[in-house]
């Protein structure tokens, strides 16, 4: 099962954008604010069913706003349903549609909410959309409120969140198809995000980033009933009473003068001092990652930038795995932004390579979507599958080099290009 194709309307300069994935790796490339962060940015807020703010319309998409809103004060009993109808058609809406391929390998439990009308093939539609849940009472309020002083835009900004709401359907052509709940969505696809500018340790505090995903493999492996993470646990109950037997004789002479002023009372009660060693704590304040130089133990920070931001993209991966091993979702996406900070040209040119070999040993299907500026990252990436975005007035163009490529005649040219 895969994603084959998204399409994106109204949202920053992703106002009418389409995009085919491949299988496994697709490459995002194009000049800074070109649309390549927006496009994982749609997928991080309806996956984690995130409020929109109104600069996450396009800006064509304002043109739309005052067009509803004039539809709507030129209705009047004659011309009403026609009006209606208009406004529906031109009141923005922020869009995400994703196109899924399956076979008969794939199981249907997931996918069955989201079978409509394409029954019978083997793709399905999937409609994210934020849109008014009362478009009429959503315009109606601006106008109340609408002043001589007033501009449009500004009424709008300020009430559309109260009308504004995410619906998650199967799409199809045949009208009033009831949405779906998120939890529907959340079994069949999830998706992972690795930002750019990483570091593993927090900068705040001697706290490693990776606590997290320690924590996570833990629990995993405890769910499992692992032998290792018995072992840790039988660790720290030792440590514990090895630990309280310590503290007795260390705070014997602290807790005997509490007996100058009464204590303990008639019912002799006694005082002592407990160790409480957790894993929770124990991941999240007492493990740190450090490198072993020829037996000297350096911390994390020393050690080069470009090796720092490899771990961080390896141990997020890691992360993905382990969540992926409790939902088992039939899809996934893995976004990972500008991998190249901070790596050697060579490591960056096996990245991609490294990457996929990496994740087909893990046996779970993912889809990776990687930006980057990197000339030496697309170097081991196929020419067809590199998506090239680019920016025209307020929107992005993005041009498939896999259509592209069929397209052209010559050997020389394509060899040339790559």
């Amino acid at each position: 099962m895969k994603i084959k194709n998204i399409k994106i309307e109204n949202f920053r300069l992703l106002d009418n954008a389409e995009i085919n994935l491949e299988d496994i790796t697709t490459a995002i490339v194009g000049k800074n604010n070109s649309g390549k962060t927006s496009f994982s940015e749609i997928f991080n807020i309806f996956m984690n069913d995130r409020k929109f703010d109104f600069e996450d319309f396009s800006i064509k998409a304002h043109q739309s706003f005052y067009d509803a809103y004039w539809h709507f004060t030129q209705i009047n009993s004659i011309n009403k349903e026609e009006k209606i109808q208009e406004i529906f058609k031109t009141i923005p809406k922020i869009k995400l549609l994703l196109t899924v391929e399956y076979t008969e390998a794939d199981t249907w439990t997931n996918i069955k909410p989201f079978i409509s009308s394409l029954e019978g093939t083997n793709k399905i539609q999937i409609l994210f959309e934020y849109s008014p849940k009362d478009t009429e009472k959503f315009l109606d309020t601006i106008k109340n409120n609408l002043s001589t002083d007033d501009l449009l835009i500004d009424k709008i900004k300020s009430f559309f969140v109260n009308y504004y709401q995410t619906t998650i359907k199967p799409f199809s052509n045949v009208e009033n198809i009831n949405s779906v709940e998120f939890s529907d969505i959340q079994r069949l696809l999830q998706c992972h995000f690795i930002e750019a500018q990483r570091d593993l340790e927090d900068s705040k505090s001697n706290n490693t980033k990776l606590a997290s995903i320690f924590q996570k493999q833990y629990n995993y492996q405890t769910k499992k009933e692992d032998s290792s993470s018995q072992a840790l646990i039988e660790a720290t109950d030792t440590a514990n009473k090895e630990i309280e037997e310590k503290l007795k004789v260390f705070f014997e002479q602290f807790i005997s003068s509490f007996k100058q002023f009464g204590f303990p009372g008639i019912d002799n009660e006694k005082l002592q001092l407990q160790s409480q060693i957790e894993m929770e704590s124990l991941f999240r304040n007492n493990v740190r990652l450090v490198y072993n130089h020829d037996e000297n133990l350096l911390p994390e920070k020393y050690n080069g930038l470009g090796y720092k931001n490899l771990m961080y993209i390896i141990s997020k991966i890691l992360s993905f795995e382990i969540l992926h091993q409790d939902k088992k979702c039939d899809l996934n996406l893995l976004f990972i932004e500008e991998p190249e900070a901070h790596m050697h040209p060579q490591m960056q040119t096996v990245f991609i390579k490294n990457i996929t070999e990496f994740l087909a040993t893990k046996g779970f299907n993912v889809q990776v979507i990687i930006s980057t500026h990197s000339s030496h990252i697309l170097t081991n990436a196929q020419f067809e599958s590199i998506r090239y975005f680019s920016k025209n007035d307020y929107s992005s163009k993005i041009k498939d080099l896999r259509k592209f490529h069929t397209e052209l005649t010559e050997p020389q040219t394509l060899k040339f290009l790559e």
